[in-house]
């Protein structure tokens, strides 16, 4: 779940079967774009087996006009309270994980900036101008901290590029 080891993002809601008692309690929460975080961490700590087949069995369908795939918006920033609400949860439930839960914390404001750069976002919006303000704040203070993080090379360096 928490990548520390260079896996593959699972946060995906696709290309996940579980068993049906394992949703019992859970609500998912819509209209968010990150809603399927909290889903796999919610799957994760229910499972009692975890089994990962690396084969195509299915094709995925991309909406190119999906508000996923839209320039950054304040809509996306749900991803920082999703992970704040999971720290709280991990911290919980599960101290031993709390430095790869911080990590994903600080992976998440720079996944962020880095979507405000590659995405684009209004620059004439003063709110989107202050959550980039703080961002690239955030991440500056935290660039060592990022850079010992599992993440490839192209991304370390465009961790550098940004707080530039």
């Amino acid at each position: 779940f928490f990548r520390a080891n260079k896996e593959k993002d699972l946060h995906g809601v696709h290309g996940k079967l579980v068993k049906k008692e394992l949703l019992n309690d859970f609500t998912f929460v819509e209209n968010k774009i990150n809603e399927d975080i909290p889903y796999t961490y919610e799957m994760i700590k229910k499972a009692k087996n975890i089994v990962f087949v690396d084969e195509e069995l299915y094709y995925y369908f991309k909406n190119s006009n999906g508000i996923s795939n839209k320039s950054f918006n304040i809509e996306k920033m749900d991803l920082l309270d999703i992970w704040d609400d999971i720290y709280k949860r991990v911290e919980k439930e599960f101290p031993e994980n709390i430095q790869l839960c911080i990590q994903n914390c600080k992976r998440a404001r720079y996944t962020l900036l880095s979507k405000m750069f590659i995405d684009g976002y209004d620059k004439n919006n003063l709110e989107l101008n202050r959550i980039h303000y703080e961002l690239k704040r955030y991440v500056r203070k935290n660039y060592f901290d990022l850079l010992k993080i599992n993440m490839s090379f192209s991304r370390k360096l465009l961790l550098t590029f940004l707080i530039i």
